[in-house]
């Protein structure tokens, strides 16, 4: 033994008593900095046309707000705020010599969001995320551009689309 670093050996084992009572539980905190009030889940039907792309299937959460608007070819935001979108699906062509893209449009932002295929990709699948603050009504598209001897075609587009309640 060592008199500047001594070596103890304890022991003992400590008791384990019962749990004792849950206390009182304390107030409720204040509301995270943003939450989701509303949102909409479209799909798009697969393309090779150029041309605005038909909405085939939405969804609208929670459907008693007067919040979206779907017809077949666009949505339409009656409420100002903060908006996430996410767009996602699959853009290819069997040719790496043209492009294709498909851009979301918006009142306000024309062009919102773009996806391109680049010249030296056949197939691409792509998602993408932005946020936008609308103060006035807003209708969005979504366009399929290609050229005419392109064989480009979208497949499984998607769009999310959430009302933020964003707290300051």
């Amino acid at each position: 033994m060592n008199s500047k670093q001594p070596d103890y050996t304890l022991d003992f084992v400590l008791p384990i008593g019962p749990t004792g009572p849950t206390g009182p539980q304390g107030l409720q905190g204040p509301t995270g900095p943003s939450s989701i009030e509303a949102l909409t889940y479209t799909e798009y039907r697969d393309t090779s046309t150029s041309a605005d792309i038909t909405i085939s299937k939405n969804t609208i959460l929670p459907n008693t707000l007067n919040i979206f608007t779907i017809t077949s070819e666009s949505i339409t935001i009656h409420v100002s705020g903060f908006y996430e979108f996410t767009f996602c699906g699959l853009l290819k062509e069997n040719n790496t010599n043209y492009q294709a893209n498909i851009t979301l449009t918006t009142d306000d932002q024309n062009p919102f969001m773009i996806v391109e295929l680049p010249q030296n990709l056949k197939t691409m699948y792509f998602s993408q995320s932005k946020i936008g603050n609308f103060n006035t009504p807003q209708t969005i598209t979504a366009h399929f551009n290609k050229v005419t001897d392109s064989d480009a075609s979208t497949e499984n587009i998607y769009l999310i689309i959430k009302k933020l309640s964003i707290n300051v």
